[in-house]
């Protein structure tokens, strides 16, 4: 349980830090006109590319770590 909180505070952080949290960024990123933010796209990726490498180690293993 220890765990699972300390994973959500490192996602509720991000999601603070990004500004993932204020309406306008995150609707000036999914409307494409002229005004369209494309840094989510950034966080997006900062996201991804962490879980691809650790998805590659985890489903390497026999069993699971916890």
């Amino acid at each position: 349980m220890l765990v699972a909180f300390g994973i959500g505070v490192i996602f509720a952080s991000g999601l603070i830090i990004s500004g993932m949290i204020k309406r306008e960024k995150v609707l000036g990123f999914l409307t494409f006109s002229e005004k369209w933010d494309p840094s989510l796209a950034i966080v997006f990726a900062a996201a991804v590319i962490p879980n691809f490498i650790s998805f590659f180690y985890i489903l390497k293993q026999d069993r699971p770590a916890l």
